[in-house]
């Protein structure tokens, strides 16, 4: 009879690249493809000062965006086994919940089209056919 082996500890200890940023984002929802675009913007942009950037699954509308980082702290400190201790914190960036939803796309592409120099003059880009039906190409205030 083979011996039956142990199961499988449930925690690994890997190595982490800090920062780290982490996108939680809802799989129901559809927004795989808006968390990877916001990964491939972070990538973009801040190229080799980031760490890592983890798109993690999951349900309930959820669309966060936390960064997990080591606060500095004085190179002596050791523990008692000599190694150092990485103790890091998060801090939550953005989360859809709280921010009311996403940006509209009309509001994206209206402040695009309409810098805010241009606002109180008419419009005379090449865009005026199409936002003519919006607001008559003016930009009026509430």
């Amino acid at each position: 009879m083979p011996e039956i082996s142990e199961p499988a500890p449930t925690e690994h200890i890997a190595p982490v690249s800090l920062p780290r940023i982490a996108i939680n984002f809802c799989t129901q929802c559809k927004w795989m493809l808006r968390a990877a675009y916001f990964a491939q913007e972070l990538l973009s942009t801040f190229s080799t000062s980031l760490g890592e950037v983890s798109l993690i699954p999951s349900t309930g509308g959820v669309f966060t965006v936390d960064i997990i980082y080591a606060p500095s702290r004085p190179a002596d400190e050791t523990t008692d086994t000599g190694a150092a201790e990485v103790k890091t914190q998060t801090r939550r960036l953005w989360d859809r919940k709280s921010e009311g939803g996403f940006p509209g796309r009309y509001i994206v592409h209206y402040e695009r089209l309409y810098p805010a120099a241009t606002r109180s003059s008419p419009c005379n880009s090449p865009f005026q056919k199409e936002v003519t039906d919006v607001q008559n190409c003016r930009y009026s205030s509430p």
